[in-house]
């Protein structure tokens, strides 16, 4: 094959698909709205197992953190959890809660009202936190609920940069 020929193949490859996806748009616009009408806490409902990873700034500029636990949704918009956050510093027990909003196209905010460390670790006092805000999307039928910490009007190093990961425990039956 010549030079030429080679490069064509990915490009007809595009076109090909591009074709199959207009030729398909009414039925795509049509399940975008049967999800948009279908979303919502109920998906939610239960519990599921979070990692998150990424940079906060915890008043020394931006710093590497993760955290791994558990966080529960009733269902009905709210959320709770607790887990270990891991900084530079150590790492500590974290516990938090507090209410959500769910679009009907499965994208959402929770804002942790109760957002707290235990700092050190075992001693009983609790560290109040700023809330903790999260934007996320609710996939695979409330199996996954992927997010992102965000800061509203905030740039720079302020704009937290961590990411999480929830899965379902359990299916209920």
């Amino acid at each position: 094959m010549t030079r030429e020929r080679i490069s064509l193949i990915p490009v007809l490859a595009l076109v090909g698909h591009m074709a199959a996806v207009a030729g398909c748009g009414e039925g795509v616009a049509r399940a975008d709205n049967d999800l948009s009408t279908s979303c919502n806490f109920r998906r939610t409902e239960g519990a599921y197992g979070f990692t998150c990873s990424g940079s906060l700034n915890l008043g020394q500029g931006l710093v590497p953190i993760g955290a791994v636990g558990v966080v529960s949704g009733d269902g009905k918009g709210v959320f709770a959890g607790r887990g270990t956050l891991s900084t530079p510093g150590g790492s500590l027990p974290w516990r938090f809660n507090g209410p959500a909003t769910l679009d009907p196209d499965c994208f959402g905010r929770v804002s942790y009202d109760v957002n707290e460390i235990e700092a050190p670790p075992a001693s009983g006092n609790w560290v109040k936190l700023p809330p903790a805000l999260f934007d996320f999307a609710v996939v695979d039928d409330g199996g996954e609920i992927l997010g992102s910490a965000v800061l509203p009007g905030g740039t720079g190093d302020a704009v937290p940069r961590l990411t999480c990961r929830l899965v379902r425990v359990a299916r209920r039956r």
